[in-house]
């Protein structure tokens, strides 16, 4: 018992002093909201990585969030995005899939939608056009000279858990400092006993479950190595699932919350309450050669006046044969179909060198206009059209080596789904249209080259599209279409009208290059660089429904290579992009934005800081001209700062510090000055985790500057926020209570203070039950109408069988 009475005293001594610094610190308003993140090291080799976002104020104004991402050198971004039901934290973490095996990294941003309809992003300025880049390591070597000491990985409850591994075949090759003990995707070398060559970790009475074991390490040439992984299997009671004829496993997560909001007398959402919850269910089931995997989410947020939420998901896969029903995005490539969720059927057929896959479905349902009540008006708003999409794609050819593929996506708007009171409406001399049916047809071809063990990878994507943008009055007659354009048609539109609707609403009436987008690529590992270039070109004319780019009618060039020096001791990361407009010459004036970066990161020893640097500059310019165009010269700059360190020379402790500092800079260069806006960030993180009791201490501390140079009194905002976040662990973790504490502060008269206090509980294997109240309460001193409060309520339960 002296441990625990010494841990609750310690966790009493450390609340009193976080709540005697609260009484000198404000907070942020909260219809203000910044965001902060930390990049990581690097990507982690295979699996997913972890990125998390930190939200300075409240996040009940936060309608939903998301990461957006794209492969080194790609046009189009993909998105990962959270609900506001699933937003139980100020801190919000994205996980970016595991890399493909043409591309060394990803470039990525976030986006928060306020309620009041802005968008925030991080970063704030052009993000798409300089986004955030994190970029993957050179890849760990799997080494079987890790010798594994006790072959017995099944034990059975109440016995201790030991995993012992020798590296006597490689005690005179390996950097005895840098090896890692990983358990569960958990760091735990602390816990372990090292007497080289004898590594030894030892769990006494362990939970019921499964705990996979690696090791990982560094040779003295600097050369990552590890382990393969090894199972454990800590036996519980029987299950009845040990008593079914094929392997299930699976998931089950349940979120709530409730909200109160108590504003003041004046405001017309006093006392409002928001209530809203989703449920997520994963199983995958194998049996010999057959498998199966099923994915629902469900939430509250579904309405049949928006495109759909839920989603439903079954997978079903055989040797040579993977099926994908209801809910499933695939990937047919940048410009045909991806990062699109269809609601229907994909199917992939693959034997050798030959894979073909097709798909069916709806991109999006049919929702009919609201009815409008306003005199001179039509009768109802837009509706949406059922938009259906079908795509296929046969790809020839292996991994390694050469692999051709040819596809097409067909998309189309279902003209018949809507009534035309919803989409049209007629006048005394014309028809007005509120929306218009579209049809999009897409033709691509890509062409790749790997080897070296896919260390040097080319390749090529082609794409035609044909795009209409108003389908509503059919097929044009082949006269009609020789009067319209003055010219022979040598076919006729009918024919056509299965692959594309011709009329004189095609975009353009005679296809040419203008339709065409294409992108060439390389990647190449050599002498210890990973080298990137890409450039893109898309046509003006140019039209993907079936996927998503930055713009037409534009070049795209990309250059990055990331450099591993002195033993992976020190990294360097650099790149340029410049993107060009107006291609075709049918604009005024044509407009470049030029972006370019320089990271670093340097880790000298184990037993040393780490240092990471990084410049970022972007400038948009256009050629103009006096008598047509107005001027266009902006420049953002920003210079990045950090270093942290992890001090185990602490006893029963291990602490970890980061800070960082980052300045940037946003301004109007032409004569109008329009804007010149600064801001300075100031980042400090402590982890503080104590081995003699199971306390965990997180203390953070930011600061941010913002200033508009143009005003003439130069007066400066500051934006100050203060968190504290205290765990305790019961009865070797069933029962963990946290207290989280977050203080803010926006200019002079506006704060923000947030009290959050709950528990988790593990009462059964594999289940987790995590409640928590929060109370906020906003002031401002310049208008009272503003202030608020609010009392939530949350709820996560999940269970993992």
């Amino acid at each position: 018992m002296k441990p625990i009475n010494y841990g609750i005293k310690i966790l009493i001594i450390s609340l009193i002093t976080v709540t005697a610094l609260f009484i000198n610190v404000r907070s942020l308003i909260a219809q203000d909201i910044i965001l902060n993140h930390s990049a990581p090291m690097g990507l982690n080799s295979g699996t997913e990585t972890p990125l998390t976002l930190s939200v300075i104020g409240d996040r009940a104004h936060i309608e939903s969030a998301a990461l957006y991402y794209r492969e080194t050198g790609h046009v189009s971004y993909n998105e990962i995005s959270v609900q506001r039901s699933e937003i139980t934290s100020n801190e919000l973490t994205f996980y970016l899939p595991p890399l493909s095996d043409r591309s060394s990294g990803y470039d990525y941003y976030f986006g928060i939608n306020h309620v009041s309809g802005r968008t925030i992003t991080h970063p704030q300025t052009s993000p798409q056009n300089n986004p955030l880049r994190i970029r993957e390591v050179t890849k760990p070597h799997i080494s079987g000279k890790f010798l594994l000491l006790n072959t017995d990985t099944v034990i059975q409850r109440g016995d201790d858990l030991v995993f012992a591994v020798s590296l006597f075949q490689i005690q005179n090759q390996i950097d005895t400092n840098s090896i890692m003990l990983i358990v569960n995707d958990t760091e735990v070398t602390h816990r372990a006993n090292l007497s080289h060559p004898l590594l030894v970790y030892r769990k006494s009475n362990p939970r019921p479950g499964t705990y996979n074991f690696q090791v990982r390490a560094r040779t003295t040439t600097g050369e990552r190595i590890q382990s393969e992984i090894w199972q454990f299997t800590v036996l519980e009671r029987r299950s009845i699932l040990a008593d079914l004829p094929f392997n299930l496993r699976g998931s089950l997560v349940f979120n709530s919350r409730i909200i109160d909001l108590s504003e003041s007398e004046e405001s017309e959402y006093r006392g409002r309450t928001i209530n809203d919850a989703n449920m997520r269910m994963n199983l995958f089931a194998r049996h010999d050669w057959f498998s199966a995997a099923t994915r629902i989410y469900l939430t509250s947020l579904e309405t049949s006046r928006r495109q759909p939420s839920n989603r439903y998901s079954i997978q079903l896969s055989v040797p040579t044969l993977d099926l994908h029903l209801i809910d499933y995005s695939p990937n047919y490539g940048a410009f045909l179909l991806s990062n699109r969720n269809i609601r229907g059927i994909t199917g992939k057929f693959q034997s050798g060198g030959l894979s073909l896959s097709t798909t069916y479905g709806q991109i999006a349902r049919a929702i009919d206009g609201r009815e409008l009540e306003v005199p001179d008006t039509p009768e109802h708003s837009a509706g949406t059209f059922q938009r259906d999409a079908f795509a296929a794609k046969l790809d020839l050819g292996e991994s390694e080596g050469l692999k051709i593929g040819f596809g097409f996506s067909k998309i189309k708007d279902d003209v018949a789904s809507l009534d035309s009171l919803h989409y049209k409406a007629a006048t005394e001399d014309s028809v007005v249209y509120l929306t218009t049916p579209v049809d999009n047809l897409v033709l691509g071809t890509d062409l790749r080259l790997a080897f070296d063990n896919q260390r040097f990878i080319a390749g090529t994507e082609v794409a035609y599209s044909l795009y209409n943008s108003n389908i509503d009055e059919g097929v044009i007659s082949k006269d009609s279409l020789k009067a319209y354009i003055d010219n022979d048609v040598p076919f006729d539109p009918e024919d056509w009208e299965n692959f594309i609707v011709i009329n004189q609403n095609i975009e353009p009436i005679i296809p040419g290059t203008s339709n065409l987008a294409y992108r060439v690529y390389l990647r190449w590992f050599v002498l210890n660089n990973m080298l990137n270039v890409s450039y893109a070109e898309i046509g003006p004319s140019f039209r993907s429904l079936g996927s998503t780019y930055s713009q037409s009618d534009a070049s795209i060039i990309t250059v990055s290579d990331y450099i591993s020096l002195f033993r992976n001791r020190v990294s360097v990361d650099a790149g340029l992009n410049i993107i060009t407009d107006n291609l075709s010459e049918q604009k005024a004036t044509t407009t470049t934005n030029t972006s370019w970066y320089l990271q670093t990161m340097i880790r000298p020893h184990s037993n040393l800081p780490y240092l990471r640097t990084g410049v970022n500059f972007a400038n948009t310019e256009n050629d103009y001209d006096d008598d047509y165009t107005a001027k266009v010269d902006q420049e953002m700059s920003s210079y990045n700062l950090g270093i942290g360190y992890r001090f185990e020379q602490i006893p029963h402790t291990l602490t970890s510090v980061d800070l960082s500092l980052s300045l940037s800079d946003d301004k109007d260069l032409t004569d109008k000055q329009s804007f010149d806006l600064s801001r300075n960030n100031f980042n400090i993180n402590i982890h503080n985790s104590l081995n003699v009791i199971p306390l965990q201490i997180r203390l953070n501390f930011s600061n941010s500057v913002q200033k508009n140079n143009l005003l003439r009194d130069n007066k400066s905002t500051s934006n100050t926020t203060f968190g504290l976040r205290n765990e305790y662990s019961f009865m070797n973790g069933l029962v963990v209570p946290h207290l989280d504490i977050s203080l803010n502060s926006f200019g002079e008269n506006n704060t923000l203070s947030r009290y959050d206090i709950g528990t988790r509980l593990r009462p059964y294997t594999r289940t987790t039950i995590s409640t928590r109240i929060e109370l906020t309460n906003f002031s401002d001193k310049d208008d009272e109408d503003l202030e608020y409060s609010t009392f939530g309520w949350f709820l996560n339960a999940s269970k993992r069988f």
